[in-house]
């Protein structure tokens, strides 16, 4: 599920210009199994009803973007974290698999162990 006032964008991927499908009076979407629609993922259509039944996988990308921790200026590694360290930036949550901090409190205290660069979004805090 997407955070909380969060701002979902999708983009959708091309299929393979190769490929010939036959004609196809209907094509089902679905998400195949073990599919996580977050990041970059992909979403199968199938025809279902046409003289050659085909399926196809289209790749995906979801991006979620809310705000979240990020140092408000560059950070040596091994720098024990204060406020004045820490800003709120929006980034897409669906970028890195590790979720991010969206509070400033549980990074206070905490000690970096590698160096950060200012308000970029890949440098997020995650939760450990």
């Amino acid at each position: 599920a997407a955070a909380p006032g969060a701002r979902v964008q999708v983009e959708v991927g091309t299929l393979d210009p190769r490929l010939k499908l036959a004609p196809c009076d209907e094509i089902q979407p679905y998400v195949p199994a073990n599919a996580r629609l977050w990041g970059r993922s992909r979403i199968g259509l199938r025809c279902a009803k046409g003289t050659t039944r085909w399926n196809v996988y289209l790749p995906i990308t979801v991006k979620v973007f809310a705000p979240a921790v990020v140092a408000a200026r560059a950070l040596p590694a091994g720098a024990v974290l204060e406020q004045a360290d820490l800003a709120q930036a929006e980034v897409d949550l669906a970028e890195d698999p590790s979720p991010a901090l969206r509070q400033t409190q549980p990074a206070l205290g905490r000690a970096l162990e590698a160096q950060m660069d200012a308000l970029e979004p890949e440098t997020v805090l995650a939760e450990r």
